[in-house]
């Protein structure tokens, strides 16, 4: 039996209306089992099973692979599994790549930065989350620990201070007793180690006091040797026909070794590309 036009029209429409209806159906349960993931991967990211963690956030970017969060997430998660630098910061770049906007991502990126001892692509990071968002307390946090690893002791207070109005919690208060310390404000490094214990932080308090000590003494050993260098060069001038070893020997000393300069500069790695549903292939820790 053959169809009429409009019987074929009006099957036609409710077979198109049934994939509709199920195309939305599954992208709404995709889109509600990737905020579960995301929230159980939180949860074991919160009782530092970070393994675990990994695995649920690998999930959610399955779902969508371009989730920037997800990625942040991994980055956070290899960071405090103890992985290398730079896959750590593959995960920030990636959620950047994805969401240039967002802030936390940078702010991160600088804590792994600062992790590494590099300071100048740390700051860097931290003040372009700060120019998204001014008020990223994380940035600020991270950017005070940049400025003690650079020895601006002043930007460093100024960071720690602003945060300690935001966050009251024990780390803040010790990054700022480092900074009172490393500016030479002892009095003001000491409140600090009294704030701490007035906190119940007593664990903090004591590793305070052990870091100031340590910066006092290598305060006291650049002083020693600066002041061993000016006498020195009072003495240099004082006998200007003195004869270094180098003059006597006619030959450079051994602290003058040659520089061995190469022209061919080592492969730093391979440009890592993210894919459809792919993930950066880390390396068996």
């Amino acid at each position: 039996m053959f169809m009429t036009n409009r019987e074929f029209f009006n099957r036609f429409l409710k077979i198109m209306l049934l994939i509709l209806f199920l195309f939305d159906w599954r992208a709404a349960a995709s889109a509600e089992t990737l905020q579960e993931l995301m929230q159980k991967g939180d949860e074991s990211f919160q009782q530092q099973k970070y393994k675990e963690a990994i695995v649920f956030y690998e999930k959610a970017v399955e779902i969508n692979p371009d989730f920037a969060p997800a990625y942040d997430a991994l980055g956070d998660a290899h960071f405090f599994s103890g992985h290398k630098i730079d896959q750590v910061l593959w995960f920030y770049q990636t959620a950047l790549q994805i969401d240039p906007h967002m802030a936390e991502a940078y702010s991160d990126m600088c804590r792994a930065y600062v992790q590494n001892s590099q300071f100048k692509p740390a700051e860097s990071s931290c003040l372009k989350a700060l120019a998204i968002d001014p008020n990223q307390v994380g940035a600020k946090f991270n950017l005070g620990w940049v400025y003690l690893g650079t020895r601006d002791a002043q930007k460093s207070i100024q960071c720690f201070t602003e945060v300690s109005q935001v966050l009251k919690i024990p780390l803040v208060y010790y990054g700022l007793g480092q900074a009172y310390a490393t500016g030479g404000q002892n009095a003001m490094a000491l409140e600090m180690i009294t704030k701490l214990r007035d906190m119940g932080s007593s664990d903090w308090a004591i590793k305070l006091e052990q870091t100031i000590d340590i910066l006092l003494k290598q305060q006291e050993e650049r002083k020693a040797m600066a002041e061993e260098a000016a006498n020195s060069k009072n003495g240099a001038a004082a006998h200007p026909n003195a004869t270094s070893p180098t003059s006597v020997a006619g030959q450079p000393s051994q602290a003058q070794s040659q520089a061995t300069n190469s022209s061919t500069p080592g492969s730093i790695g391979q440009m890592q590309i993210r894919l459809k549903g792919k993930l950066y292939p880390l390396e068996e820790q």
